[in-house]
This record gives C-alpha cells, sequence and structure tokens, in this order.
C-alpha cells in the first residue's frame, strides 16, 4: 500500500497513520499495565521513586 502510493508524501503518511500510529497505540496500551503493576510493588516494598529530582549530596564533593 505504501509502496503503490502516488507520491512521496501521501506513501508517508498512510505509513505513518496506517502503520505508526495505530502500533505506538497498541505497545502504550500494552505496557501502560506494565507501568501499573512496577509503581505497585515500588510502594509495596516502600522503595523511592528512582526518578528523584534532586541528586544526592554526596557525589558531588
Amino acid at each position: 500500500m505504501v509502496v503503490t502510493a502516488k507520491s512521496f508524501v501521501s506513501g508517508a503518511l498512510t505509513f505513518v497513520f496506517y502503520g505508526l500510529l495505530p502500533l505506538g497505540l497498541v505497545f502504550y496500551i500494552a505496557l501502560q499495565q506494565l507501568r501499573r503493576s512496577r509503581m505497585a510493588a515500588e510502594e509495596r516494598l516502600g522503595q523511592p521513586d528512582r526518578a528523584d529530582p534532586q541528586p544526592d549530596q554526596d557525589r558531588l564533593l
């Protein structure tokens, strides 16, 4: 379908809207459950979030 498009622009848009966008949406939905379970497991263990906005002060000296 992309290869038989009349122009490069229509082929590229077909690839994006019929290929990349749906696949990205499927991956986002599929990985949402994994992200939720990881966050719940970290909360249950009482570990701090790894995305701490402030770096450790010991490492700077």
